[in-house]
């Protein structure tokens, strides 16, 4: 039944015409490393610790994340890194090329991605493990890991959901929709956190009931300005991986 049901949610997404609305707008990048600790959100088991730096410089916007601990279905002791190139054109962030790589705790390679961006050609590439993907790059594209430098610029106080296309590491891309949720306390390590908590959902237009099969993702920023990352609750990675809560390390 499940797997039925995601055959008729990936059917419905390639045949559905891609549509664009509002989309988030970026006024400044600031530079910033953020260490980020995760755990299992049923059992409260700890998964993972990863850094993530945003860096400016040559016309190009750099994140760079490097990470280790258990992570994926099969819980075995994992390293990654993620580079990723994004430009900063008219308020928006575009993607030009991401570069992430997986490996298991010898050394050898899991899983190798490589994610090509042509804004002027509206083409997007991904190679996966030497297997070719392809995607229309459309103008509302949001690449995993500008989220980062993007959601912190939502407007929270407006009040209004905003909807963009998102390309995920699997790689996936789906509609989702962000709303905003009001404003909620997070506790980190010792201090309380006044957050600005969003709600991420993938739209799924006519067959919206399907999305009963994909768990609600949450993020929370500081309402403090510049809206510093401080939690995220949701899917791991993609469809079928751990839920998970991610936290900014106090």
């Amino acid at each position: 039944m499940k797997k039925a049901c995601l055959f008729i949610f990936f059917t419905f997404f390639i045949l559905t015409p891609l549509s664009f609305g509002a989309m988030i707008e970026v006024d400044e990048i600031i530079e910033s490393t953020q260490s980020i600790r995760a755990w299992e959100k049923s059992s409260g088991k700890a998964l993972w610790r990863s850094e993530v730096a945003v860096q400016k410089g040559d016309g190009f916007i750099f994140v760079l994340e490097e990470g280790r601990g258990i992570y994926g279905n099969d819980k075995q002791n994992r390293n990654w890194r993620t580079e990723s190139f994004f430009h900063h054109n008219n308020k928006q962030i575009v993607p030009y090329q991401t570069k992430y790589i997986l490996k298991d705790e010898k050394g050898d390679i899991v899983t190798k991605l490589d994610k090509y961006f042509d804004a002027k050609d509206k083409q997007v590439v991904c190679i996966i493990d030497e297997k070719t993907k392809r995607y229309v790059f459309v103008d509302d594209l949001l690449e995993r890991s500008a989220l980062g430098i993007v959601l912190p610029h939502f407007p929270f106080v407006r009040g209004k959901e905003i909807s963009q296309h998102l390309l995920t590491h699997e790689p996936a891309m789906y509609k989702v929709n962000f709303k905003p949720l009001g404003q909620e306390t997070v506790e980190a390590g010792a201090e309380s956190i006044e957050c600005y908590k969003l709600e991420m959902t993938v739209d799924l237009g006519a067959l919206n009931i399907i999305g009963a099969f994909v768990p609600k993702t949450y993020f929370w920023y500081n309402v403090k300005s510049p809206h510093r990352f401080v939690r995220y609750e949701g899917l791991e990675s993609g469809l079928g991986t751990p839920y998970i809560v991610m936290q900014v390390d106090s």
